[in-house]
């Protein structure tokens, strides 16, 4: 099982799987490369829970839009080198029926002009640690990876007038 799981999500970018334990997570994780906590600190299973705006913990999706729909991001924005695989596991089926929606970024009509933009558009990370520059799209982070990574809540653009590459990704999703 696990090796046909690991060919499809390295040809696809993504596989659905049903009915499987909180213990094979981690196993799942470590056959898709090396498993590494959220913001690089406690375990490698994160508890994601949508909470009120009241209470969320700050600089949260949740502390920006509660229980209402958070706006397109990738998830891990804020690393340096952000994952290449992310695993969600629901825990408890009942327990959730807000959507999840999921892109592939390789499917969008990008046409040159757009991708050279989202390219060359400088952004900075805050991430809590120091704070460095980036682009939307690059390949350069990961050898060989094109990499997206946008996230308005701990992106900024380094212009003041800039901003034209998140809107050109925002228009993909419409």
């Amino acid at each position: 099982m696990l090796s046909d799981l690991r060919y499809t999500v390295f040809r696809f970018g993504w596989a659905r799987l049903a009915s499987v334990a909180e213990s094979d997570v981690i196993e799942i994780a470590s056959w898709l490369g090396r498993p590494v906590p959220r913001r690089g600190i406690g375990s490698v299973l994160d508890a994601v829970r949508p909470r009120p705006v009241g209470q969320a913990r700050p600089n949260t999706m949740s502390a920006h839009y509660g229980l209402g729909a958070f706006p397109f991001h990738t998830e891990a924005a804020y690393s340096r080198v952000p994952p290449r695989f992310v695993l969600l596991y629901l825990a408890n089926e009942d327990s959730s029926r807000r959507p999840t929606l999921l892109h592939d970024i390789r499917l969008l009509a990008v046409d040159h002009e757009q991708r050279v933009l989202m390219t060359r558009e400088v952004w900075v990370v805050k991430s809590g640690r120091l704070p460095f520059l980036t682009s939307i799209l690059s390949s350069d982070t990961v050898a060989g990876q094109e990499i997206v990574r946008f996230d308005r809540h701990c992106m900024i653009p380094a212009a003041p007038f800039s901003g034209a590459a998140a809107v050109v990704l925002n228009s993909l999703f419409e």
